[in-house]
């Protein structure tokens, strides 16, 4: 619940016990509390009595108001991200601050400031435990740069103008069949990101933000223990394979990314790790490490087209050993009749690879196609809790 526990009602009363004479306050801050509560229990509706809210009859065409929700998406993804750019939930690490105390932290307009966060905290992103005053929310707290599993540098890379901008060529991908993002910057997205080094580091801080979501998931739901030397392909900053070199004492791993990337992920590699971790840089559609027991490769796939993905799978066939597995970590499209939370999420991943790399998310089959074509065969998916799958392939005989 949103509330913090000193402004939850049974303490709210207690402190208001010798202040009973003040009747008008007592009541408008009951009211203020009903509402919190309800609206933190996602309860608030037309049935609450009149003297609160007002009618209770819903007046308004149901489903055109879904669809004027729908479109304030664009409003309260921006909303998170200035304030994210602002740091506006690491200001609120040690409790609540008024708007006044924010706007002076991070010279910003208080009024509009606080507009701001009131609109996020009707989403249960911040909460406003009284009025002009934001504390945190399990959600909000996830903003914070000093959490597990922080979304802070994915936020800023959702955000940041040439990756927004993108989106607002989807229609002409959708017409043309083209790549929006070339359209848009006048070049690929790897080539943009290698003459723009700034906006390099965002994209590489918030995949790895993105990436160490699923990366418990994945050392959990497969057995990586058969393994001496596993092959992190296009890893970035070894997130993953930091990961699974902690959950397996006796695995070792090699870390494979181009050379900007290799040479940022240095100093994230862990001390205790690094005589068990290799690190190379290279191009792979051209080679990749040779004699590795498994060849892994996530949230790298789906940023191309079938055509460049066989290439990078054959890149990774001709360096395998007869028993080497492939292992594809991936979003996979279920079909229309399952439409459980992660399949709405990589479906709607699958427009950002759309409009952003000009990739695709793939149904189990389409990644059958892709094993087959590159001289493996699907062995089995494994669901792993999280939006990725397990994809493993086991090279087959031409």
């Amino acid at each position: 619940m949103a509330i913090l526990a000193e402004h939850s009602p049974k303490r709210w009363f207690q402190a208001q016990q010798e202040k009973v004479s003040d009747l008008p306050k007592v009541a408008t801050r009951i009211v203020y509390l009903v509402k919190r509560v309800l609206s933190a229990s996602s309860l608030l509706s037309s049935s609450m009595p009149h003297w609160i809210f007002g009618r209770e009859e819903i007046l308004v065409d149901t489903q055109a108001f879904t669809i004027m929700e729908m479109l304030q998406g664009i409003s309260i993804a921006r909303s998170i991200y200035t304030t994210a750019k602002l740091g506006i939930a690491d200001l609120l690490r040690d409790g609540p601050k008024s708007s006044k105390e924010l706007a002076e932290a991070t010279q910003a307009h208080e009024l509009l400031l606080y507009r701001l966060l009131r609109a996020l905290a009707s989403f249960d992103i911040f909460a406003e435990v009284e009025e002009g005053t934001f504390a945190h929310t399990p959600l909000s707290t996830k903003l914070r740069t000093d959490v597990p599993d922080s979304m802070h540098h994915f936020v800023l890379l959702f955000g940041d103008t040439w990756f927004w901008r993108t989106w607002e060529e989807l229609d002409y991908s959708v017409q043309t069949g083209k790549k929006a993002f070339d359209h848009c910057h006048g070049t690929s997205v790897f080539e943009y990101l290698a003459e723009h080094p700034e906006d390099g580091k965002t994209f590489d801080r918030g995949l790895t933000s993105l990436s160490q979501l699923s990366n418990k998931a994945i050392a959990t739901s497969y057995d990586f223990s058969s393994f001496s030397t596993l092959a992190d392909i296009g890893g970035g900053h070894g997130s993953l394979l930091m990961t699974l070199l902690q959950s397996y004492p006796t695995l070792k791993g090699i870390l494979f990314d181009r050379p900007p990337v290799i040479e940022g992920a240095r100093q994230h590699i862990e001390q205790s790790l690094k005589q068990r971790c290799e690190l190379v840089a290279g191009n792979f559609f051209e080679a990749v490490p040779t004699g590795a027991d498994a060849y892994l490769i996530k949230y790298c796939i789906h940023n191309w087209d079938d055509e460049h993905a066989i290439k990078i799978l054959k890149t990774c066939r001709q360096a395998m050993k007869p028993m080497s597995k492939m292992l594809i970590v991936d979003g996979v499209i279920a079909p229309n009749t399952m439409n459980g939370t992660f399949n709405s999420f990589n479906k709607y991943f699958d427009l950002l690879m759309l409009v952003i790399p000009s990739g695709k998310e793939r149904t189990a089959s389409q990644f059958a196609e892709l094993y087959e074509a590159s001289g493996f065969k699907l062995e089995r998916i494994i669901e792993t809790g999280s939006p990725v799958s397990i994809i493993e392939g086991i090279p087959v005989e031409a």
